[in-house]
């Protein structure tokens, strides 16, 4: 189409993959080669320019943005990926500097954040679990750097909810309302579970479990429980007495989790200052970094940024787009937004399958796929429905699954169409889900 073949963009998750995406590219040309003089003259031209070549993963794409533009974005010096070694001496060296500092103020707000976010858990060992703890939030922190985000009841529910701020003092009078409302042997167990509750619901018995347990609990004018054979029923204040301690229950659970949320952040905060300045800065690098810095420059400098790329790139083409996450669509988007709106001049090809989606555990968004392939003004949308890999038997075990199956009941708006295999010779085999020889079977592709 008259695009050069370094204008090219074709991004995926894999070194593999991409591999196996320019060994398509040069054979397709080879066959072709045969008889068409002009895909002879380009496959010469692509193996002489491959250093140039555009076909790798998404995370090396966004690296060449920060080694490009070091400056703009903020590093001092060159930039480095650190292997995990590095990166966890890195880590460690930032704990021990804040535990260094001077400041008795800053000191005692560590330790007040440390003490709050660990919620009264036993800490043996204050070094190692902080180590941890950092490690374990650090990358969540960053991806929701708002502060109203953790343990803002506000932010959540759009209020504060009088129940969600329920503590040791208001336990022990909804615990009074519930004295001496039931006959039962058993009630004063109950009683003293509320006043004396904790915020864990192991080895629930009782009344308490039985509570737990019934359905449409806070439905109805009263509340009938059948307990060591005999029934019981509350209405009137006696039910409004037994909801709310329920509730209340719920509430120092919440109470305690956002009073975490808020140590997590004002902890992992103070980390990220020292760590910003003194690893970051410095161009050292984790893979997380490269995303969230290419997104994270100011408008100016990202808008010439993007100038000088855009001169460069004619054409993407991303493959498994449902994987892509936030922070990485964040840094891609607007490239690609202009590709989009340059009126045919340059092209965006996505491929993705909502079915193959298995990234969220690193904020892959599966949603960013779908509104993509929902703005019909921008792109023409094909299905690829035929598999060239699968076999007959596996293609309809998925067909099962998620065409006619549970996933269509379970999930009314879920859209999937059945798949055919493009062979009908390939063998195959899926077990049925029974019990063999002690394991359990699983879906074979």
């Amino acid at each position: 189409g008259g695009v050069e073949p370094h204008e090219i963009v074709a991004l995926t998750f894999s070194r593999a993959a991409a591999g196996e995406i320019f060994e398509r590219f040069v054979s397709l040309l080879a066959e072709r080669a045969k008889d068409d003089p002009s895909c002879a003259a380009l496959l010469r031209k692509v193996i002489a320019t491959q250093h140039l070549s555009q076909i790798g993963t998404l995370d090396s794409f966004l690296m060449c943005i920060v080694r490009s533009f070091p400056l703009e974005l903020g590093l001092d010096g060159g930039v480095e990926i650190m292997d995990d070694y590095r990166a966890g001496q890195e880590l460690a060296r930032t704990s021990f500097s804040i535990l260094r500092r001077t400041d008795a103020s800053a000191r005692r707000a560590f330790t007040d954040a440390f003490s709050l976010a660990m919620n009264g858990e036993d800490v043996r060992s204050f070094i190692g679990s902080y180590r941890d703890f950092v490690k374990k939030w650090q990358s969540l922190v960053r991806a929701n750097p708002s502060e109203s985000a953790w343990g803002e009841a506000s932010s959540i529910w759009g209020e504060s909810p009088t129940w969600a701020a329920t503590d040791e003092k208001e336990l022990s009078r909804l615990a009074d309302d519930l004295v001496g409302i039931c006959d039962s042997s058993s009630w004063p167990e109950f009683v003293e579970w509320v006043r004396n509750f904790r915020s864990s619901f192991d080895g629930l018995k009782g009344f308490a479990k039985k509570f737990f347990e019934m359905d449409g609990f806070l439905a109805g004018a009263t509340i009938a429980v059948s307990f060591n054979r005999k029934a019981y029923s509350f209405g009137g204040a006696e039910a409004r007495a037994v909801r709310a301690a329920i509730i209340g229950v719920c509430g120092f659970v919440v109470r305690r989790r956002l009073e975490f949320a808020r140590g997590v952040y004002r902890l992992i905060s103070e980390y990220e200052k020292d760590y910003d300045a003194k690893v970051r800065g410095k161009g050292l690098l984790v893979f997380d970094d490269v995303p969230r810095l290419v997104a994270s420059l100011p408008d100016d400098v990202r808008l010439a940024l993007e100038y000088r790329l855009d001169a460069k790139i004619r054409a993407w083409a991303l493959d498994e787009f449902q994987d892509t996450s936030r922070e990485q669509w964040a840094a891609l988007s607007p490239l690609v937004e202009e590709a989009k709106e340059s009126d045919g001049e340059k092209s965006v090809f996505i491929v993705g399958d909502r079915k193959q989606a298995i990234y969220g555990w690193r904020n892959g968004d599966v949603g960013i796929f779908s509104r993509e392939a929902a703005d019909s003004n921008a792109y023409e949308t094909r299905k690829l429905n035929e598999t060239y890999r699968s076999s007959p038997a596996v293609v309809e075990a998925v067909n099962r699954v998620f065409v006619r199956g549970r996933l269509r009941v379970e999930f009314p708006g879920w859209d999937a169409d059945e798949h055919v295999s493009f062979t009908n010779t390939r063998e195959g085999i899926v077990p049925t889900g029974r019990r063999s020889a002690g394991v359990q079977a699983g879906l074979l592709t």
